[in-house]
């Protein structure tokens, strides 16, 4: 089982994200190997895998979400290089 939350901070442009892997310590890697004539093999490792990971994310800049304005199109920009 993992997990995670993220809490915004500085008027949106920043962000914590915090985030657990195998909450419950439940991956468990064994296994039979019996493929292999007159030989028969178990294994079993141990390690842990609960990983813990702390982020921080900060935008620069303007957020994508503002729209940007514009003075004149690109139409009037041709019609400016075009003389008649």
């Amino acid at each position: 089982m993992n997990a995670g939350i993220q809490r915004k901070v500085f008027n949106n442009k920043g962000s914590f994200k915090f985030s657990v892997r195998d909450i419950l310590k439940t991956y468990k890697n064994n296994g039979l190997t019996n493929n292999i004539p007159n030989a028969t093999e178990a294994f079993r490792n141990k390690f842990n895998s609960q990983v813990f990971t702390l982020g921080f994310n900060y935008n620069f800049g303007r957020s994508l979400s503002e729209k940007s304005k514009r003075d004149t199109g690109s139409a009037d920009v041709e019609k400016g290089r075009v003389k008649n």
